[in-house]
């Protein structure tokens, strides 16, 4: 029978045995090791975390200077559509020059954004390069390359006899000749259009985008008489660019009887801080703008037939007795009504826009279609159509 023996310790001491150590060992290297790898994944996301607000970073400068860029492309577009010379004369410098070079516009946050104009491009009429840039505060810059077609059109509002941005009432013996047959018309309200008198005569068609009340005589067989029609808008007056670009400036009110005006490719603007008492012969074409209003006092008649005249306001304008104005009426405010107001038996041979037209007596309005081009007309704008875009 085989023999067996017991190890005793010694009392308060333990049993140490080799398996129990290695496992203690094992652990530690493990706890080593998972550390180990939490810190190198800690320094992972952390340096992920960096890059992604870096990235974000980067990502926000690109798209900030691509909206730079792109706000001075909207802005070239914005100067071309403006009158025929444009803001800042754009159009003519283009056609005089071939180049235009605009000033650098900061915001408040110190960003910038410009552009650069040739013309023509690759010698096609009517067509620009534009090279704009959008630079960010910090330095960092985009720019666009877009090539631009320029399209002059008229306001459709000067293609009327009558046309009133709001109601339009007329009475008495009226006759309106929008002389069809060169492409004008009679009548245009944003608004009712009301007749008190029996006998008005409207030659041309007759559109309003609200109601069409009363009696009217109206030619030819073919014209047309509209209810709630789409609406026209109508063309703004840029004072400051009127007041900065003219060539004779009045800072009060004045008498102007007559005078020497410009061309058609150069009209001349005459500017009024004040209120214009208005007669006599003009000679030559030309734009007279009134801040308070106008008053014809007597005719005012065309020198010759290669002469015409623009009448711009922002106030009112008012006619009576039996004058005879030659030229385009326009009264226009965004801040108060501009109206026109004719009594008696008063000739224009030209036109009337107004914020508010009323007409009583015996009046006759005939349109003349040459007043559409002359330049200096608040409704002489065009379209850009874009052809090519390319970020750079």
């Amino acid at each position: 029978m085989g023999m067996w023996t017991r190890k005793y310790c010694a009392p308060g001491s333990r049993l140490v045995t080799g398996p129990l150590g290695s496992r203690t060992g094992v652990a530690f290297v493990f706890a080593v090791i998972a550390l180990t790898v939490l810190l190198i994944l800690g320094t992972t996301f952390v340096q992920m975390g960096i890059n992604d607000v870096r990235n974000a970073g980067v990502y926000k400068r690109q798209v900030q200077t691509q909206q730079l860029a792109e706000a001075a492309l909207d802005r070239c577009v914005w100067m071309m559509q403006q009158d025929s010379g444009g803001a800042d004369q754009i159009n003519n410098k283009l056609q005089n020059y071939g180049h235009y070079t605009s000033p650098e516009w900061v915001t408040d946050e110190g960003d910038s954004y410009s552009f650069e104009v040739d013309a023509p491009y690759n010698g096609i009429a009517d067509t620009v390069l534009l090279m704009s840039e959008g630079r960010a505060a910090n330095g960092e810059a985009e720019q666009l390359r877009v090539v631009l077609k320029y399209l002059p059109t008229q306001s459709p509002v000067f293609g009327h006899a009558l046309y009133a941005n709001h109601n339009l009432t007329v009475g008495g013996d009226t006759i309106i000749d929008g002389h069809p047959e060169l492409g004008g018309a009679g009548m245009f309200a944003n608004g009712n259009i009301k007749y008190l008198g029996s006998s008005t005569t409207v030659i041309g068609d007759i559109h309003a985008t609200g109601s069409i009340s009363g009696s009217t005589n109206q030619e030819p067989p073919e014209a047309v008489q509209v209810e709630y029609a789409p609406q026209v808008a109508m063309p703004e007056i840029d004072l400051e660019w009127y007041r900065a670009n003219c060539d004779t400036y009045y800072g009060d009110d004045v008498s102007l009887s007559g005078g020497t005006l410009g061309d058609w490719d150069d009209p001349h603007i005459t500017f009024v801080d004040g209120f214009v008492s208005l007669s006599g012969t003009f000679e030559g074409v030309g734009t007279i703008v009134s801040t308070d209003g106008f008053r014809v006092t007597g005719n005012v008649l065309y020198a010759d037939g290669s002469s015409a005249l623009a009448l711009l306001t922002t106030g009112d304008f008012m006619m009576a007795g039996t004058v005879t104005v030659s030229g385009l009426i326009y009264a226009h405010s965004v801040l108060d009504d501009s109206s026109f107001t004719g009594t008696g038996t008063p000739t224009i041979i030209g036109g009337i826009c107004a914020d508010v037209i009323n007409v009583n007596g015996t009046i006759n309005v005939e349109w003349d279609p040459r007043l559409k081009d002359i330049k200096s007309l608040p409704g002489f704008q065009g379209q850009v159509q874009t052809l090519s875009w390319e970020r750079l």
